[in-house]
């Protein structure tokens, strides 16, 4: 592999620095630079790096192109630098799994011994002064105790009220959720949905401690699934585990279809906005705090009409500049979002991303049905 490396640097370094790109000027001041790809009276279609954006002519200042032997430059520059990238993972890849065989765990760029990780990862459950829930570095939260039963079997929903809930899905007992039913529930009105999904290395009991003391005042019933490492990536089928957990909600109780609402921190964020650009018709509005990483948003009429809230921790290392740049790829594209970052604030879900994602709920909850 590192024979492979050294040949993909060489041949990039014996490429010239200076490859011209078209360029197109937006009238808000950006400049984006890659190989125009189709041109209409009305737009512009420019292909990068990383995808493919379409850009109104009414947003465009103006527009230079350079020849078809610069393109062709530039492409192949993109080609190599994918190809030393995927040469670089799969050296990581199998480093880490020659870690992991040892028994060690990854923490900030260090690989140590499960004792001395748990140390590392002790989190400060909550600050008293704002309400800002702190987790350090993505921490294991230890998952309750596996019974035979759910402790939800049998149960009426008068002993679910105002309490957490551990379920299993009854189609698939191995995947199960915590569910927090409002204390003044009742059949009698249909009810909005908020669904919370958990950072990498914890469980459900992450996303209910965030969101659990809104549920009776905002009145909703809260259901936080638990996935095991992958889901961010919706591997393991885990959205139609998703899917299959809503639908038994919606048979179990009196549920607004039209008002679900999903929330997703760090791996979790990964995974709700990849859900929610594959299934459009599950969710009415989104909330994605600090993913690790972003899909380029889907071309989905659907998913347009779906509300959108993307927010990251200004202190937050790695993620600002991407989630920012997705934000924008979200508006340039016609959806509806909201961008929020927060000075000083790191990787965590601090009071005023609450605060907004609940703000964003209410605009929900208080719409007229569509």
């Amino acid at each position: 592999m590192k024979k492979y490396s050294s040949f993909f640097i060489l041949f990039f370094l014996l490429i010239p620095h200076t490859v011209l790109a078209d360029v197109i000027c937006l009238k808000f001041g950006n400049k984006i630079e890659g190989v125009i790809e189709k041109e209409t009276d009305d737009a512009v279609t420019i292909v990068l790096s990383i995808g493919s954006l379409t850009y109104p002519k009414a947003q465009i200042e103006s527009i230079s192109k350079s020849g078809d032997e610069e393109n062709a430059k530039l492409k192949e520059k993109w080609k190599l630098q994918k190809q030393q990238q995927e040469a670089k993972r799969e050296e990581q890849r199998r480093f880490a799994a020659e870690q992991e065989a040892k028994g060690l765990i990854l923490y900030k760029g260090q690989w140590v011994t499960k004792d001395e990780y748990e140390k590392l990862t002790k989190p400060e459950i909550e600050d008293e002064k704002d309400k800002k829930v702190r987790y350090v570095f993505e921490p294991n939260i230890e998952l309750p105790p596996r019974q035979k039963k759910s402790p939800s079997e049998g149960m009426q929903h008068e002993e679910l009220l105002g309490k957490v809930t551990l379920m299993k899905l009854k189609s698939n007992p191995e995947q199960t959720y915590y569910l927090y039913l409002p204390k003044d529930y009742t059949s009698s009105k249909q009810w909005p949905l908020f669904i919370g999904i958990h950072g990498i290395n914890a469980d459900g009991n992450q996303a209910i401690d965030l969101w659990k003391e809104f549920a009776d005042p905002e009145g909703f019933i809260l259901a936080c699934p638990s996935f095991k490492n992958g889901y961010q990536r919706l591997e393991y089928a885990t959205d139609y585990r998703m899917i299959d957990i809503i639908g038994e909600l919606k048979k179990d109780f009196r549920i607004d279809g039209k008002k679900i609402f999903i929330e997703g921190f760090s791996g979790g964020a990964q995974f709700t906005h990849r859900f929610v650009f594959r299934h459009t018709e599950c969710v009415q509005a989104a909330s994605i705090i600090a993913a690790g990483s972003y899909d380029n948003p889907a071309y989905s009429g659907k998913a347009k009409g779906i509300k959108f809230l993307v927010m990251v921790g200004e202190d937050d290392f790695g993620r600002l500049d991407a989630t920012k740049k997705f934000a924008e790829q979200l508006k340039e594209k016609g959806y509806k979002v909201k961008f929020k970052s927060f000075p000083g604030v790191g990787h965590e879900v601090c009071g005023e991303a609450k605060k907004f994602t609940i703000d964003l709920f209410r605009e929900m909850r208080d719409e007229e049905n569509r």
